[in-house]
């Protein structure tokens, strides 16, 4: 979906590096355009993704809404303000036309080393964004006087890392908007292996199935099948469960750790009529013959 101004935003920007340079630059048309990883747009993503922002957000100001407040920069950097922009009212604009390459960079600190971190912004023209001294990646609104949102993931290799937007050769100027990191940091998956009788009468009660505690946050979605039920226990590591009729019956459970690792566990009954003389159970006697 394309978000259209009905008349240009024409901006003038004094650029101080010892000469000044007087640089105007006219933004017609601003765009909200997304682009999936796959590059296979999907404007209903970008708006959804507008509407909900940028939950657990590591970057500081990432709208600049306060202007520069939490970046580092080198000059040729500056603030643009209009009413149609990814994010909030203001964007950074950064300029190569100086003699000195303008930069806008932050540091991240906090991160957990081995976390998955995915880096996505909204960008107007063409430049590029560096992890630490590696490049990240180069990119390029199309057309160049629309907002395009690019994606970009890597794995955490300390606890501090700094992303940069820097000018592309021959790019003069571009603008970036509504920048978001999100780590997921690594987790174990749990044990899943179900402890339970192999066996159980018809109809009966009380049966328990469990699996190992997987520790604190961790939850435990158990299932079961052919006419059984789970009295007591959902959302715990031990149910209380109730047979149906006689049949194979399967009991299910995942569970899922803080960090979002999950595992899957499935432990299969034998159900049996209890009383059946010919299967060789005792009546009563909860456990069916062998």
């Amino acid at each position: 979906m394309r978000i259209n101004s009905e008349k240009n935003i024409a901006i003038s920007a004094l650029l101080l590096l010892g000469v000044a340079i007087a640089a105007v630059f006219s933004y017609q048309n601003f765009a909200v355009m997304a682009e999936s990883q796959a590059a296979e747009p999907n404007s209903n993503n970008s708006m959804e993704m507008l509407q909900q922002g940028c939950p657990g957000n590591l970057i500081a100001n990432h709208s600049f809404e306060n202007g520069l407040t939490g970046w580092d920069v080198i000059p040729g950097v500056f603030i643009v303000s209009g009413s149609n922009v990814p994010d909030g009212s203001n964007v950074a604009v950064i300029s190569g036309l100086s003699s000195g390459q303008g930069q806008l960079s932050q540091t991240i600190t906090g991160i957990t080393p081995g976390s998955n971190c995915v880096l996505s912004f909204y960008d107007q023209g063409q430049g590029k964004v560096r992890l630490d001294s590696q490049e990240l990646g180069a990119f390029i609104s199309s057309p160049p006087s629309e907002f395009m949102l690019f994606t970009y993931s890597f794995t955490a290799t300390s606890s501090s890392h700094t992303i940069s937007f820097t000018d592309a050769p021959g790019s003069q100027v571009f603008a970036i908007d509504n920048v978001c990191l999100i780590c997921t940091a690594p987790c174990t998956p749990p044990v899943a292996t179900i402890t339970a009788s192999a066996a159980a009468c018809a109809t009966s009660t009380g049966n328990v199935a469990s699996v190992p505690d997987a520790g604190m946050n961790a939850t435990y979605t158990w299932t079961i099948n052919n006419g059984g039920s789970i009295t007591a226990g959902q959302g715990t590591p031990s149910i209380t469960w109730t047979a149906g009729a006689a049949g194979a019956t399967t009991i299910g459970v995942t569970v899922t750790v803080p960090g979002g690792c999950s595992a899957q566990g499935s432990q299969q009954v034998s159900v049996a009529n209890c009383s059946d003389l010919a299967f060789g159970g005792e009546p009563g006697s909860g456990i069916p013959g062998k």
